[in-house]
């Protein structure tokens, strides 16, 4: 009878992952690096933050400033233009010579006509598209004070006539009734205007603010 020797064969250590992981270092690594990345996405949302933040303000600054060159225009177009109109300016080279100091300035003929007569009885000519930009009645240069001068619009898009247009000023500011220069006896019934308004930056077309005007003279 044969002996046969015994052979010994050294165990295979497992050297899989799992194994690793079981192991007290494999644990501290995985936690430092899911903590590392968890950081990291931290620190990436804010700087998102901080940068949508950033962007966010300066474009709402450049929104107020050209926002408020369209309240200018709006001012310089119902309180001004509109009653040099009234009072006696018959052609748009005749006014645009009133404004000197703006640059660009010009007047669509069709001003006259859209100031003095009822939307139906405008020309045909004469534009009521809502878009300011459009054959507008009003167009120049407002100057900024440290930046790009700003180009803007003004177009009458509605017209409904009253009874206002030479009534006496002072008896307007009493609310009384008109006076007999107007023409017409009882109630005062104050022109109205729709006024479109765009103002733009001149290098930027894309910065600008639009504004609707409802104005009773």
């Amino acid at each position: 009878m044969q002996n046969i020797g015994r052979v010994c064969i050294p165990p295979v250590k497992d050297r899989s992952m799992s194994a690793f992981i079981r192991g007290n270092k494999g644990i501290a690594l995985v936690t430092s690096l899911m903590l590392t990345l968890i950081s990291m996405t931290i620190i990436t949302a804010l700087f998102y933050v901080m940068s949508q933040s950033i962007l966010m303000s300066g474009a709402n600054k450049r929104y107020k400033t050209v926002l408020q060159a369209a309240y200018g225009t709006s001012e310089i177009v119902s309180k001004d233009i509109i009653k040099k109109i009234f009072d006696g300016y018959s052609s748009s080279s005749a006014l645009a010579e009133q404004y000197p100091t703006l640059a660009g300035f010009s007047a669509d003929p069709c001003i006259r006509s859209k100031v003095n007569n009822n939307t139906v009885d405008w020309p045909a000519a004469c534009n009521s598209n809502f878009a300011a930009n459009i054959q507008p009645d009003i167009t120049f240069m407002l100057q900024a004070t440290t930046s790009q001068p700003f180009r803007v619009y003004a177009k009458i898009v509605d017209t409904f006539k009253g009874n206002t247009d030479k009534a006496d000023v002072s008896t307007l500011r009493e609310a009384h009734n008109v006076t007999d220069a107007s023409g017409a006896a009882g109630e005062t019934i104050p022109n109205t205007f729709r006024i479109e308004v765009q103002s733009e930056r001149a290098q930027n077309p894309l910065e600008r603010a639009k504004l609707s005007v409802l104005y009773a003279y």
